[in-house]
């Protein structure tokens, strides 16, 4: 079962996640058996893209993690590329209002 931040929100209980910049799957997967509920995959800090956040996503599904993705800009692009390689979820920077 897909975990969702709404579900994790639901729980009304403290749940702990983290930004993740490594382009490491193995550590993404690590983060949900250390406990971790959510990871987002920053896309504006990093390296790497969407083709690699696809088999990012897919690691910490496998371990449990709701996945989200902070996308580089508003871009419908980044946005529904994220969405259809498995996102929970899509973190937008810079807006302003």
């Amino acid at each position: 079962m897909k975990v969702t931040f709404q579900s994790l929100l639901d729980e009304k209980k403290p749940f702990l996640g983290m930004f993740v910049q490594s382009g490491a799957p193995e550590f993404v997967e690590a983060m949900g058996y250390a406990g971790f509920r959510y990871a987002v995959l920053d896309l504006e800090h990093t390296y790497y893209g969407v083709e690699k956040a696809a088999e990012m996503i897919r690691a910490g599904e496998a371990a449990g993690l709701c996945m989200l993705v902070r996308v580089p800009a508003m871009d419908s692009i980044w946005i529904k590329k994220s969405l259809d390689f498995g996102a929970s979820g899509i973190i937008v920077p810079n807006i302003d209002t």
